[in-house]
C-alpha cells in the first residue's frame, strides 16, 4: 500500500471544542482501520472529561492524535514519516504482542504510548488515545510557559525589543567587533514626548500600544545591522553600526524620527507622535555600554531643554540639529 504524505510541515493543530478529539488512524490494513474507527467511534462521551472522538480523513493536516499501527519492516519507518508531519500531534502507538520490540523502538523515537491489540478494547482505546493528548496539551503549555520566561529575561514585555541586559551585551559585542575592525558606531537614546497625557487621558493600556507602535516604526526605519532596546519609561536606546561621523548618524535619526512621527490612531482619534534623541559615538565619546548610554542620554536632556529634534554628546560639543 502507499502511502500519500502531501502535508506540510509545522501545520498547527486548529482549535476545537473542549470536549471533541481528532484521531487520525494510520493503518497499511484497511480492515485493521475500519476496526479500530469503529471502536474509537461507538464509545459513548461519558461526561466533560471524556470527549467525543472525530476520526480524520487521510492527509488531514491538523489532528489531535496519531493512532498509528507499528508492524512488519515498513512500521516504524511509517512511523517516522507521520512523526515529522504532525510534531504538535500526540502519537499512540498499536501494535501486536509480537511486535513489541518494535513498538518500544518508537516510543523512545516520540510515541507518547503504546496499546496493543489483545487489551485495545474500545474503553482502553479512547482512554489511552485522551490521555495522550492531554499529556501532549500540558507539555505543550509548559514548554511555552517556559520559552515565555526566557523571553522575559531578555526582552521588554511590553514592546518586545531587548531590555537593557541584552542590549548592554549586545552593545558590548558590538564594541569589541568594531575595535577589531577599526571602524565607529553610535549609540542613541530616544523618547517619545507626551506619553504621561496620553496614558492620563486614554490610560496605560493605550500608553503601551503607542510604545509598542513606535517600537515597530524605529525597527522599521533601521538598517537590519543595526538594535534598539527599551530601557524603560518612554526611552529607546538605538545602536548603529559602522558609523564614525555625525552625518551618517544624523541620517539614521532622522529617518527615525519620519517614521515615528507619522500620524498614529488612538480610539478613533489621531494622534501625533514627537521625538528626541541624543547621540553619543565609539571611540570618541566612550568605548564601553555605560559611558556611551550615559552620554547619549546627556545629550538627549540637552536636546529636549533646548527644544531641538537631537544633539551630540559632550565631546562632539552638543552639536544641535533638527
Amino acid at each position: 500500500m502507499s502511502w500519500d504524505l502531501r502535508l506540510e510541515k509545522g501545520s498547527t493543530t486548529l482549535l476545537r471544542a473542549a470536549n471533541q478529539l481528532s484521531v487520525l488512524i494510520v493503518c497499511e490494513n484497511q480492515t485493521l482501520t475500519d476496526h479500530l474507527t469503529h471502536r474509537l467511534s461507538t464509545v459513548a462521551p461519558e461526561g466533560a472529561g471524556n470527549p467525543a472522538i472525530d476520526i480524520a480523513k487521510p492527509n488531514c493536516p491538523n489532528v489531535d492524535v496519531l493512532l498509528i499501527e507499528v508492524g512488519g519492516n515498513a512500521g516504524l519507518d511509517i512511523f517516522r514519516d507521520y512523526r515529522d508531519h504532525y510534531p504538535l500531534s500526540a502519537l499512540v502507538v498499536y501494535a501486536r504482542e509480537g511486535d513489541a520490540e518494535l513498538a518500544e523502538v518508537a516510543t523512545q523515537h516520540g510515541a507518547d504510548d503504546i496499546v496493543f491489540q489483545s487489551e485495545a478494547t474500545p474503553t482502553v482505546l479512547r482512554r489511552v488515545v485522551r490521555y495522550a493528548a492531554e499529556r501532549t496539551g500540558l507539555t505543550r503549555e509548559l514548554i511555552t510557559a517556559r520559552e515565555r520566561e526566557v523571553q522575559l529575561t531578555t526582552h521588554d514585555s511590553v514592546t518586545g525589543l531587548a531590555n537593557r541586559s541584552l542590549l548592554f551585551t549586545c552593545m558590548g559585542q558590538a564594541i569589541a567587533f568594531a575595535q577589531r575592525r577599526r571602524t565607529g558606531l553610535a549609540v542613541a537614546a530616544l523618547d517619545i514626548r507626551h506619553l504621561q497625557q496620553i496614558n492620563e487621558r486614554f490610560g496605560y493600556r493605550a500608553g503601551d500600544t503607542v510604545l509598542s507602535i513606535v517600537a515597530e516604526r524605529i525597527v522599521d526605519a533601521l538598517r537590519t545591522s543595526d538594535m534598539v532596546g527599551r530601557l524603560g519609561g518612554d526611552e529607546y536606546i538605538v545602536l548603529l553600526r559602522d558609523i564614525s561621523s555625525p552625518g551618517g548618524a544624523g541620517k539614521a535619526i532622522e529617518s527615525i524620527f519620519r517614521e515615528v512621527t507619522r500620524p498614529l490612531y488612538l480610539a478613533g482619534q489621531k494622534l501625533s507622535v514627537e521625538a528626541r534623541a541624543g547621540v553619543a559615538f565609539c571611540p570618541n565619546d566612550g568605548e564601553d555600554p555605560q559611558s556611551l548610554v550615559r552620554l547619549a542620554h546627556e545629550a538627549l536632556l540637552a536636546a529636549k531643554t533646548n527644544g531641538s529634534g537631537y544633539r551630540y554628546a559632550q565631546t562632539q560639543g552638543f552639536a544641535s540639529t533638527g
